[in-house]
């Protein structure tokens, strides 16, 4: 699932900065061919990885905490888009803020990651 994440991660920042793959690898500081090979599922190397992870704005070990299975897995990709998304950690940290004071029920976070499941591909199934 990592591998996933990390995919979808470099492929939703490349498309939100509209940026072509030799201009990504360029800001990244690989060369385009090893972007192109890691987007169609690849393996990264540890450096090219902290690379990666570095341009993302995520700690590596986020990415690969997220091979985790189980409820424990989500955590960590659920904390590593967040990191990666500040603006969608205000809404989570608004969202748990309110719940916490009994204006909205447990559902509405749960829907919330719901969606983010959904958004990020993380609901289907292997």
């Amino acid at each position: 699932m990592g591998k996933d994440l990390l995919v979808k991660m470099l492929d939703d920042k490349m498309r939100q900065r509209n940026l072509s793959l030799r201009k990504m690898a360029d800001e990244i500081g690989v060369s385009h061919t090893t972007v192109s090979r890691i987007l169609k599922g690849e393996v990264a190397d540890i450096g090219t990885l902290i690379k990666l992870c570095k341009w993302l704005e995520v700690s590596p070990s986020d990415i690969l905490d997220s091979n985790v299975e189980g409820s424990r897995g989500l955590g960590s990709r659920i904390a590593t888009v967040l990191e990666a998304n500040p603006k969608l950690a205000l809404v989570f940290e608004e969202a748990i803020g309110r719940l916490e004071r009994g204006e909205i029920s447990p559902q509405t976070i749960e829907d919330l990651v719901a969606y983010m499941s959904y958004r990020l591909g993380l609901d289907k199934k292997e």
